[in-house]
């Protein structure tokens, strides 16, 4: 089995159907995630974090 690092255009509102559908290694966050001035928007950093976890540990749970 490869390992799959996922990045571009994942958000807090799509990362649980992007892990789902795919199960990869890893997820990279980063525009998506930005306010206007370029700084991270801590509420969408909480619900992209939450949002993977949930899934996340279904997916891990799964694998086992």
């Amino acid at each position: 089995m490869t390992s799959v690092f996922l990045a571009g255009g994942i958000t807090p509102e799509n990362i649980k159907q992007t892990i789902e559908g795919v199960h990869p290694y890893g997820v990279d966050v980063n525009t998506c995630t930005k306010e206007s001035n370029g700084f991270k928007d801590p509420e969408k950093l909480r619900l992209f974090i939450r949002n993977a976890k949930e899934v996340g540990s279904r997916c891990h749970a799964y694998a086992q």
